[in-house]
């Protein structure tokens, strides 16, 4: 991709399908899936089961057995998960946190309610409306409660995308021709080692005003062609891999300190390991780490090697 493709797709917004943006030597490069800002952090409560609920209806519409209403017409899915585990929960850009922690990919079914809750049950004593959250995990149904969010509608037809996204191969080279499984051993080093063959490459000394075989002493000299393909590729992807892991290292190994926003960014992605290598370059390169502090749970979705090793190099490794 050059300049020119890649200051088109920095104007693109990052998007929540795989549209075409740009075209380069029979590539398509698509926009980034990010989680929305209104679904990345979400809290819910085991709650206390929806028969309090369904008696407030009772009152209010005088029906007679009680039913529940959810959405719009009357809503039979909490009659039939009677029986459910009730637990809190936790939505995040990379899954969802109970107990453990499970990603997009993990969730067979999810299935948002909004229901009136009794009259005389919050302060003012008028009916108030809940979120009731139901997610299918390894053959399991978990219930969750918050205040009504209509947001929450969105996330069932977004799982899907998201779960695509966060199994997408992580890229070993700047056209995404050669990808790696997310779930592999050692990606992390394997990425990092091609960033530095990279920076040190022919290619490398095209991003910088000074050639040099020190990769370290490029970084002081990265020109604003280089950081704009940098962002490029932290805004879009070849469709094949991700190159946003690849361009998260070479921004923070060049000092690409511009690059900051897009990389706080990217703690968005469905993808711990892009979320994840992406923290650690903004951090690098000088961001404070109280924009993540929200995010603790981060790491509990890659295995303990990939946590060690990404840290090691946020410290300077």
């Amino acid at each position: 991709m050059n300049v020119e493709e890649a200051r088109q797709v920095d104007e693109q917004p990052a998007g929540l399908s795989a549209r075409p943006i740009a075209q380069k030597n029979g590539l398509t490069y698509v926009e980034r899936r990010l989680v929305p800002a209104e679904l990345s952090y979400c809290e819910l409560e085991p709650g206390p089961g929806i028969a309090p609920f369904w008696s407030g209806i009772a009152v209010l519409l005088g029906l007679k057995p009680p039913v529940p209403i959810a959405n719009g017409p009357v809503s039979l899915t909490m009659m039939r998960h009677a029986r459910l585990r009730r637990v809190a929960l936790q939505i995040v850009p990379w899954g969802i946190v109970t107990a453990t922690v499970h990603g997009w990919g993990d969730i067979s079914q999810l299935v948002h309610e909004s229901v009136q809750q009794a009259p005389g049950t919050n302060d003012r004593g008028w009916p108030h409306r809940k979120s009731f959250v139901y997610t299918d995990i390894g053959g399991e149904r978990f219930q969750s409660v918050c205040d009504f969010q209509p947001t929450l509608d969105k996330l069932p037809k977004l799982i899907r995308s998201f779960a695509a996204e966060a199994e997408r191969p992580i890229a070993l080279d700047l056209e995404g021709k050669d990808g790696i499984d997310p779930e592999d051993t050692g990606v992390f080093r394997r990425v990092l080692s091609s960033a530095r063959n990279l920076a040190q490459s022919d290619l490398g000394t095209t991003l910088v005003d000074v050639a040099t075989d020190d990769y370290r002493s490029m970084s002081r000299t990265l020109r604003e062609d280089g950081i704009e393909m940098l962002r490029a590729m932290l805004r879009a992807y070849p469709k094949a891999s991700d190159t946003a892991p690849l361009a998260s290292i070479l921004a923070a190994e060049l000092h690409a300190t511009p690059l900051i926003p897009e990389l706080v960014g990217l703690m968005r992605s469905p993808s711990p390991f892009v979320a994840s290598v992406a923290r650690a370059a903004a951090i690098r390169l000088g961001s404070g780490t109280g924009a993540f502090r929200r995010y603790r749970a981060l790491r509990s979705f890659l295995e303990d090697s990939e946590v060690r090793a990404i840290e090691a190099w946020t410290e300077g490794g």
